[in-house]
């Protein structure tokens, strides 16, 4: 089983109590995600009235602590953005599994990673960038170097995602039609306890159980590397 392992230069800039999940079984159904629109709509109404209740929680804050510290005062975090989206633009559906994954991040206010796991056979490693690691963004066609000192988590070498002056992820692990397994990562902060992004994480996965009944979660194992 693999481990996720954080390095002590990750951990010293907050990233004290990540999780990742294994998901199985799921099926990727790209109609009207008909089974959480309920959820979205109860999310939307909430937004309208209350998005202070989410964006003025002590965790959600520290994301943008997290941005500051690593040199990027300026960056809105994923959680905020994604709110701050659905606020402007209203709620849009892709699928099944993006819009469960949407709906958890935003109610959380919390930057999740969700990943096609096919090819991730090795430990995963959460660390600060050297300089010389490059990334695929999602949906773009050239790759980037990431700079010294940003957060990345990789696998047999191959980086998952970024977190710093882009947040990415990367085109070689994004989620497609006939993805059938699922990595899902909370990073969190200083402030996310770990039953915080746990919560986070089955709040996600009860929303893709709506609709795919089968599927298998597996928390992994988190460890400090030595």
């Amino acid at each position: 089983m693999i481990q996720l392992t954080i390095h002590k230069d990750a951990y010293d800039l907050g990233i004290h109590n990540p999780i990742a999940c294994l998901i199985r079984n799921i099926e990727i159904k790209s109609e009207l995600s008909n089974s959480v629109s309920g959820d979205a709509r109860d999310m939307i109404a909430m937004l309208e009235t209350n998005s202070q209740s989410i964006l003025l929680k002590p965790e959600v804050i520290a994301f943008r602590q997290l941005f500051e510290n690593l040199g990027y005062p300026n960056q809105i975090p994923a959680g905020q953005r994604l709110i701050e989206s659905f606020q402007k633009k209203g709620f849009k559906a892709y699928n099944n599994i993006i819009d469960s994954y949407n709906i958890a991040s935003c109610l959380f206010g919390s930057g999740l990673g969700l990943h096609d796991a096919e090819g991730i056979k090795q430990d995963i490693h959460i660390y600060r960038a050297k300089g010389n690691e490059r990334i695929k963004p999602i949906f773009k066609d050239k790759k980037t170097t990431i700079p010294n000192g940003d957060i990345v988590y990789s696998s047999s070498g191959k980086v998952i995602a970024w977190l710093g002056k882009k947040d990415v992820d990367s085109d070689e692990f994004k989620v497609v039609d006939n993805t059938k397994k699922l990595l899902l990562v909370a990073l969190g902060n200083s402030q996310t306890s770990l039953e915080y992004n746990r919560s986070v994480c089955i709040s996600a996965i009860r929303l893709m159980r709506k609709s795919c009944p089968n599927i298998y979660a597996q928390f992994i194992l988190t460890v400090l590397a030595d």
